[in-house]
């Protein structure tokens, strides 16, 4: 239950998906871009083109404006980064690892912590039957021990009552503390596995089992066990990759990006007349298109 709902592994799980979200980002650099931008708006007339001599303006009246729309759209493809972001790729998936193995770590030490209060609330409980025992056992021995001093027989001095009172108060004390171990363990059990203090629970035993057996296994077989095993060692050699990786992302930073493109664009108004003339440039009417293959860089010396 504690596994399932405990928040520090949630925690854990979410800083998982953070830095998926960053590679995804990262791998998307990659995926084809296509960019466009339309508009319309008005434009006044004008009659004939740069080739001849007169050209006529009109906008005086409201018949001489009209709509002007323009569209462009371009994709591009990105071809290569020379390594840059190949590099920042490695070192997030190296991130990723890290933060799998805190997950893991987290779930150890939920674990380890229910464990602890598992069988604290077990020691509390198993510590009530004797206690109550040592309590009826004082409390007949110190009626008993009354009667022979009332009996003026001397074989019980006030000494003997006084020591009878002060273990019967010190029982007393353990007690309590073992009422108060028993509900505190309990309300962090369900503290710890995500439950209400109201929630019920009951526990499936009812006292401290035995201790199990010593075990054969050698120390040094554990430490291997340890070492291949313990999620900080994964922390520690994936950490170590991700920052090599950054160090060659910081290296490339100044590396140009290569990509391929395609443009499309469209403009037309009937507020002005079409230029037929390749060698006019011509913004009103028309249709023009291609594809380029370019670099795109940004080079800054200071980040080398």
């Amino acid at each position: 239950i504690a596994l399932q709902r405990n928040a520090k592994l949630e925690e854990a799980e979410a800083k998982v998906k953070e830095i998926r979200t960053q590679l995804a980002e990262i791998e998307s650099i990659f995926y084809p871009k296509l960019t466009g931008i339309f508009y319309i708006s008005p434009m006044y007339s004008v009659r004939g083109s740069a080739l001849d001599e007169d050209v006529e303006v009109q906008y005086a009246g409201l018949s001489d404006w009209g709509p002007y729309t323009h569209l462009q759209a371009v994709l591009a493809q990105p071809v290569t980064t020379f390594g840059r972001f190949a590099a920042n790729e490695r070192a997030l998936k190296a991130r990723i690892a890290v933060e799998r193995a805190r997950v893991r770590e987290a779930e150890q030490m939920v674990a380890l912590e229910i464990r602890k209060l598992y069988f604290g609330h077990l020691f509390a409980k198993s510590m009530l039957k004797p206690l109550e025992r040592v309590l009826n056992t004082l409390t007949e021995a110190s009626k008993q021990a009354n009667e022979k001093y009332e009996s003026g027989s001397g074989s019980v001095t006030q000494i003997d009552l006084n020591k009878l009172q002060y273990a019967d108060h010190q029982a007393h004390r353990y007690l309590l503390e073992a009422e108060y171990g028993r509900d505190i363990s309990l309300a962090a059990l369900k503290h710890t596995m995500g439950l209400p203090q109201n929630a019920p629970m009951a526990i499936a035993e009812k006292r401290l089992p035995r201790l199990p057996k010593e075990s054969s296994v050698k120390l040094s077989d554990l430490l291997v066990e340890a070492a291949q095993n313990r999620p900080e060692w994964a922390q520690l050699d994936q950490g170590e990759k991700a920052t090599l990786a950054l160090r060659d992302a910081e290296t490339l930073a100044n590396m140009p990006a290569l990509f391929l493109a395609g443009l499309f664009e469209h403009n037309w108004t009937p507020m002005r007349d079409d230029a037929t003339n390749p060698y006019h440039h011509d913004p009103y009417n028309g249709m023009t298109g291609g594809i380029a293959l370019g670099v795109q860089f940004n080079f800054d010396p200071w980040r080398f």
